[in-house]
């Protein structure tokens, strides 16, 4: 599993999709216990993100360049905690009609190493709106059946950056978000992907991603 140096402080941001930026929750986490589980959580997504080159993407401008921020300043976050809310209301604007649902958050949080982003789906009582309830409540962020999908913005050598992405289901929001085309989105199930042309003078394209075992017992 991926290696990920071990922090004594997380800064993060959060807020529900569909809410004003003014609305957004930030602050640190200096708990240790919470801090193990961000990084055993941020290893799983690392390990089972697809990686997307820089060349592969289509990043807005202005989106590269609060990554690219947030990165050079990422040790100092009261420096960039406006980029930061920046590329967080970035993330959620591009979500779409079921994405932004009452119970759906978008959070990122800021490690050294790498970037997050996160689109999560809270239980009635998985989150506490009360203000009061925020460190109890941000601990239910970190279980991975919540997550709809994320993005990991990985910090190579001199600042450079690769991305790896994962979603549960297929959507276009990584074809806005990031500008990749739709076969370079289509991530969340097995190795083998494949397109169709169905009746191609009217340009309908359906795509399919199996695993192998799927795929020898429908093909062969």
């Amino acid at each position: 599993m991926e290696t990920i140096t071990q922090v004594q402080s997380v800064y993060y941001q959060y807020k529900k999709v569909k809410e004003d930026s003014f609305k957004i929750k930030k602050g640190f986490i200096n708990d240790l216990t919470i801090i193990e589980k961000i990084t055993n959580i941020s290893k799983f997504f690392i390990s089972n993100g697809s990686l997307i080159l820089p060349e592969n993407m289509n990043l807005k401008t202005n989106t590269k360049d609060w990554i690219k921020d947030i990165i050079t300043h990422r040790n100092n976050p009261s420096i960039i905690e406006s980029t930061v809310k920046s590329l967080l209301n970035e993330f959620c604007s591009n979500m779409k009609t079921r994405q932004r649902e009452e119970d759906k958050y978008g959070i990122i949080w800021i490690h050294k190493e790498y970037i997050a982003l996160a689109h999560v789906q809270s239980g009635e009582d998985s989150i506490g709106l009360d203000e009061q309830q925020l460190f109890k409540s941000f601990e239910r962020f970190w279980d991975n059946d919540i997550v709809i999908r994320y993005v990991i913005i990985r910090i190579k050598e001199n600042n450079l950056f690769d991305i790896l992405i994962q979603e549960s289901s297929k959507s276009e929001f990584f074809e806005d978000f990031l500008g990749i085309a739709g076969i370079e989105s289509f991530r969340f199930g097995g190795p083998i992907r494949f397109q169709v042309n169905l009746f191609e003078n009217l340009k309908i394209v359906t795509s399919f991603e199996l695993q192998l075992d799927q795929f020898g017992k429908y093909y062969f």
